[in-house]
């Protein structure tokens, strides 16, 4: 079979040498930074398959893909360790205030006061989604001794018990208990804004929010509204029009702002386009 590379990394390639490269390809492989829309696919009206070298396929038109019969084919695991490292980054930055005390020392002050900061023992973590990376994030996260809340519909009490020091809520008492809320939904119709101004006006003084899954899970404008107040502090990695963001966050000194690098490790990376490859080949007996 054909295939054309809409992915932008020159070495991809390497991975797909046993395959001949065409214009008029019955393979495209493609990844998160690729937009794969209707006017795309029609460029290439042979395509049967996309190799999706990231997590998801929010990226592809998938009601152009099922009426014309193509299959896609992602990495559903493979930057889960990148991710919640990521989080975990993210998480301790805020709480220690850490980009704040580097542009402090850069400036040439020296005020330790200003840094007071909590330690992450006994604080209650909030894990709204408890898949494969809020379940890492668990694990990795045990040794510091928090108390763990989970949101998740799919999950038992009994199941989520069964996970050290974790106790499975309603989001409402999720939101009014945790001190940091880490988010790890994926984006549906039932979970865009899922997070907005109701949510927010629940969270305690004080909590910290962190958003390594999706954009769209998070109403901005309502989260602005709350920075703005002082209430709450935020770290964001994915934003709902990436990758224009609201200026108005910039000037905002109790948020963090990362560019969609949750998988951006280059172990992640490779395991990204092994996975989608392998999956795709997997499915054509060829593995």
């Amino acid at each position: 079979m054909k295939i054309f590379i809409l992915h932008p990394d020159p070495k991809i390639a390497d991975y797909f040498k046993t395959y001949e490269t065409s214009d008029d390809p019955d393979i495209l492989v493609s990844g998160a930074s690729n937009t794969i829309t209707n006017t795309v696919l029609e460029k290439y009206p042979h395509v049967r398959y996309i190799i999706n070298c990231c997590n998801g396929t929010d990226n592809i038109d998938q009601n152009y893909c099922k009426e014309k019969n193509i299959r896609i084919f992602n990495a559903p695991t493979a930057n889960i360790n990148a991710t919640a490292e990521h989080t975990l980054a993210l998480l301790f930055s805020l709480l220690r205030k850490i980009p704040e005390a580097d542009n402090h020392v850069r400036s040439g002050l020296w005020e330790r006061q200003r840094f007071f900061s909590r330690e992450l023992k006994d604080l209650t973590i909030g894990i709204v989604g408890f898949g494969k990376i809020g379940q890492l994030i668990h694990k990795k996260l045990l040794a510091f001794e928090p108390k763990f809340l989970v949101y998740d519909p799919i999950f038992t009490k009994d199941q989520i018990e069964k996970f050290a020091k974790c106790t499975l809520v309603s989001l409402d008492t999720l939101i009014r208990t945790a001190d940091i809320l880490t988010l790890h939904v994926p984006l549906l119709p039932e979970t865009t804004k899922f997070i907005s101004k109701k949510e927010f006006d629940s969270m305690k003084s004080g909590a910290m929010l962190i958003n390594t899954g999706r954009g769209g899970v998070v109403d901005e404008e309502a989260l602005l509204h709350t920075l703005q107040s002082g209430k709450i502090s935020a770290a964001i990695d994915v934003f709902e029009n990436e990758p224009k963001i609201n200026p108005k966050f910039f000037s905002l000194p109790n948020i963090i702002l990362t560019p969609h690098i949750g998988s951006m490790s280059m172990e992640a990376q490779k395991n990204m386009i092994l996975e989608a490859k392998n999956n795709f080949e997997k499915s054509l007996g060829n593995v």
